[in-house]
């Protein structure tokens, strides 16, 4: 009986002991990775845990709108991004402006100027003494700017932006172009490996098909990137002292009545010159062999004898 009784104690005495080693150790690591985490809160650094940073208390505060957190704790401003550049969107932009300028073609050079230091350059130009209109390339960075610069040439009448987002026609072109890309490059190897003339033929015009698609959507692909990369603008010049059109004199009386009249007389002319034209061929393919038929039946009938009358007859 005491021997049973001393066996359990000691069992009970061994369990406490473990226990008390495992906690200790634990406590030990836990003391240890809390005394290696300072070191690396304090130089800038995150330890990586179960979701939640190692961060002193109160330092897990909303921080300022437009403020980063730094070392020292004191919020400094973000540079402005754009949201577009942010996102990684590819958007084709364009611009229109007008303008109402006292001399157009000295504003003509001015705009020409303007272009070429932005960095584009003009695709049409159409210049004339009293307007001009032109339609500019810049790259997408300079519209702004470059609609800025042409705004102070003169007075502006009209003005106005649009901006298309093509990402997703880009996404699924740049996609189709390496998949056609793949397809014509396993044809060739198929063509490389071929051996008789009728493989050979086959496997040459199924390669000319895909590359000519991979050329479509590369066209397509080359052309968005294009519109994306450069902004259309459209220019307008007015002569800001141009005449005012002439006004129509009032018609009236007897000249404004032979003036309508003739009028009249010409357009009635022209409809009857209209319809003659449309019934000529009819007249030639149609009358002219009717004509003809009636002339010969009209001559076997003169040309046929008078019957003869006997005195007896009767």
């Amino acid at each position: 009986m005491h021997s049973r009784t001393a066996l359990v104690g000691g069992l009970s005495g061994g369990l406490l002991v473990g226990c008390l080693l495992v906690a200790g150790c634990s406590a030990s690591n836990g003391a240890s990775a809390a005394s290696d985490a300072v070191p690396r809160a304090a130089s800038g650094g995150s330890a990586v845990g179960s979701g939640q940073s190692n961060l002193a208390p109160g330092a897990n505060k909303a921080q300022a709108p437009g403020t980063a957190p730094a070392a020292g704790g004191a919020g400094k401003p973000l540079a402005k991004i754009d949201p577009a550049s942010a996102a990684g969107r590819q958007v084709i932009r364009t611009g229109t402006i007008s303008l109402s300028v006292p001399n157009v073609t000295g504003t003509a050079a001015d705009v020409r100027r303007i272009t070429a230091g932005a960095g584009g350059y003009s695709s049409s130009e159409d210049t004339e003494t009293d307007h001009a209109d032109f339609t500019l390339q810049v790259p997408q960075p300079m519209l702004d700017s470059a609609l800025d610069q042409l705004a102070g040439l003169g007075k502006v009448t009209n003005r106005g932006e649009q901006a298309q987002d093509v990402t997703d026609q880009l996404v699924d072109v740049n996609s189709r172009v390496a998949s056609q890309q793949a397809s014509v490059d396993r044809v060739r190897a198929l063509l490389a490996k071929a051996t008789s003339i009728g493989d050979i033929v086959t496997i040459e015009g199924e390669l000319a098909n895909r590359e000519a698609d991979l050329e479509s959507l590369e066209q397509r692909q080359a052309e968005l990137a294009g519109q994306v990369a450069m902004s259309t603008v459209t220019v307008h010049l007015a002569r800001s002292d141009a005449p005012p059109p002439p006004a129509q004199a009032a018609s009236g009386g007897f000249l404004g009545g032979l003036s309508a009249g003739w009028h009249s007389f010409v357009a009635v002319v022209g409809v009857v010159l209209v319809v003659f034209g449309a019934v000529l061929p009819y007249l030639l393919g149609l009358g002219i062999p009717v004509a003809l038929v009636w002339w010969l039946l009209r001559r076997r009938r003169i040309s046929r004898p008078a019957p003869v009358v006997h005195p007896d007859a009767g």
